[in-house]
């Protein structure tokens, strides 16, 4: 029979005291590990929704931009871009100040999104983020300050090439003047070519030359030429209305027979070839439905308060014009010509000037001069390629630059998170 002495008691209690010890040891370290397992959780799920918040906002923000800038267009009047800007369920409007807020919910989280009534609009987005297992909400706000885009930076800009058969030494091809500051000729006629080539001979070019990496050219040109342009050529829209069939035509106007005679402000569309005249005061947006429309001649009559304006809508392939097109204030934004994404071909034939802008990113320009004679282009042109069969001349007016109706779009000036 064994017997129990306190020896053996002892060593028992110390052991049970050493287990009791190194078990609490080793609870502790679990515990502080899982506690810094648990705070680098926190901490990576708050670093995550953080950015995650601002991912939000900043979607917020793509999509404020995608409703200021729905593609390139003109002349709505201050109640149509309010409906404009209201659309796609924004509302919203100067009795606000703002147009929205509008709210989008995503896998992420949400976003509610706001641009200011201004002419320049500022757009506030913020990304909201929720984290179910901490119980949390993250919000970021962001504040983004745009400026508009004017539509026309060039005396000609296209997508592919320039080429004009007709060369001669001291022949200038590209100029600038202000029609709003005729104070003579000013060097800022430049060329831009995306993708093409400039073919003009040793023509001269008051101004820069700018060519994308895969396009050429060579001239006399007195300003400088790069070879990094990244431009974009945003397809024509034709905005919203009520287009009515014209009234009455085939009125002679000083020596000049017109079809087409708008007298009073409207919207119009218009399918049979003829000669289009614009009375003053009259502001008048027209629509073009035949596929291969022509004219005689434009005229947009009236200066200073009683300038009369012509925007048109070509929604047909091919535009042709046979005589001269111009205004009487001499202002290149009273006559603007749009060609929408299934223009493809604009013709002048033996005009001896044009006066206005042409955006018809799609279509090709070309322009048929009669031997022994010079076209003269003042305005703006934009197009896909431009061929002039003899020499024509473009002259950019720099007014352009600062209209607030003839614009791309908003590009953003400023960011700044609140």
């Amino acid at each position: 029979m064994k017997i129990w002495r306190a020896k053996d008691n002892t060593e028992n209690g110390s052991v049970l005291i050493a287990s009791i010890f190194v078990g609490g040891i080793l609870a502790l370290a679990l515990g502080s590990y899982l506690m810094i397992a648990r705070a680098q959780y926190v901490s990576s799920m708050r670093s995550e929704s953080w950015n995650s918040a601002l991912t939000l906002a900043e979607a917020g923000v793509e999509e404020a931009l995608a409703q200021l800038n729905p593609g390139a267009s003109v002349n709505l009047d201050a109640m149509s871009m309010v409906n404009a800007r209201r659309a796609n369920n924004w509302g919203g409007g100067p009795s606000t100040g703002i147009y929205g807020p509008i709210s989008r919910k995503l896998a992420e989280g949400s976003y509610t999104v706001a641009f200011s009534v201004a002419t320049a609009p500022v757009i506030y987005s913020t990304g909201h983020v929720t984290i179910p297992t901490l119980s949390a909400n993250l919000s970021r706000i962001v504040r983004v300050t745009t400026t508009n885009i004017p539509l026309f930076n060039a005396a000609a800009a296209v997508r592919s090439n320039i080429t004009m058969t007709g060369t001669s030494q001291n022949f200038v091809f590209a100029r600038s003047y202000d029609s709003s500051n005729p104070s003579g000729v000013t060097t800022n006629g430049d060329l831009l070519s995306l993708l093409g080539n400039i073919s003009i001979g040793s023509s001269q070019v008051k101004g820069d030359l700018f060519l994308g990496p895969g396009s050429s050219g060579s001239s006399k040109v007195s300003g400088k030429t790069s070879h990094d342009l990244n431009a974009d050529f945003n397809d024509a829209v034709l905005p919203d209305g009520s287009w009515l069939p014209p009234v009455g035509g085939n009125r002679t106007i000083n020596g000049t027979t017109y079809q087409y005679v708008f007298g009073s402000s409207g919207d119009y569309s218009i399918a049979t070839p003829g000669a289009i005249y614009v009375g003053p005061s009259a502001q008048v947006r027209l629509k073009i439905v035949s596929d291969n429309f022509a004219a005689t001649a434009i005229k947009v009559a009236g200066t200073g308060s009683q300038k009369g304006k012509l925007t048109i809508y070509d929604n047909g392939t091919s535009f042709t014009l046979n005589g001269n097109a111009d205004s009487d204030s001499n202002d290149p934004a009273a006559l603007t010509y749009f060609g929408l994404p299934q223009n493809k071909g604009i013709v002048f034939n033996k005009n001896s000037y044009f006066t206005g802008t042409i955006y018809a990113p799609s279509a090709n320009f070309t322009n048929n001069v009669l031997l022994r004679t010079q076209a003269t282009f003042s305005g703006a042109l934009t197009v896909n390629s431009i061929f002039i069969n003899g020499l024509a001349s473009f002259a950019f007016d720099e007014h352009l630059l600062k209209s607030q109706n003839l614009s791309r779009g908003y590009l953003v000036t400023s960011w700044r998170e609140l």
